[in-house]
């Protein structure tokens, strides 16, 4: 078997055992190979309390989405869920840089690929019935990769979520639901 490949494998189980990231709790974990970085999936959903039927808060989703300028590819008012699976985004999003809301490691420069890189990802948020009027907004980012814009025909790299746009959607929420109630 090649060495590297059993490297590779007792370094993945040594770092599997704690379930944490050696660059720190709540960091991506990141997978060194002989000439690129990757960074490992590891999606996980943001959730925000807002005071407001569950109803009103799949409204005000809809409402961030468009706010943010992010297409609604699935729409399941039944299941109170707004998301899109293939969200493609160059350089920017909401007028901020890529790498405000996708780690997809760094080029040789030291620029973030997000910034550089036409980067494809899947976005859902579900909103869940709380009782007593109020909801909870789950937003998760997941299966982000980014591919040169240069022309030249690469690997996607991958990509995860830094949380931001998940944080965001449930802010925009909260205040829609709290400027709703007044």
């Amino acid at each position: 078997m090649n060495p590297r490949v059993l490297l590779l494998a007792s370094l993945l189980a040594g770092c599997a055992s704690t379930g944490e990231s050696p660059d720190g709790p709540g960091m991506p974990t990141r997978l060194v190979t002989d000439s690129e970085m990757e960074v490992a999936d590891q999606a996980t959903a943001s959730s925000t309390a807002v005071a407001v039927p569950a109803a009103r808060a799949f409204l005000a989703a809809q409402a961030a989405y468009a706010a943010l300028g992010l297409e609604v590819g699935e729409l399941d008012q039944a299941g109170l869920i707004v998301g899109n699976p293939q969200v493609q985004v160059r350089r920017t999003l909401a007028g901020r840089p890529g790498a405000y809301f996708l780690d997809c490691g760094r080029a040789s420069t030291g620029q973030p690929l997000a910034n550089t890189h036409r980067v494809q990802f899947s976005i859902r948020t579900a909103i869940t019935p709380a009782g007593a009027g109020s909801s909870v907004v789950s937003t998760i980012v997941s299966n982000g990769s980014a591919r040169s814009m240069s022309g030249v025909s690469t690997d996607p790299v991958r990509c995860v979520s830094t949380g931001a746009l998940e944080q965001i959607i449930g802010e925009q929420v909260r205040r829609a639901a709290d400027a709703s109630a007044r």
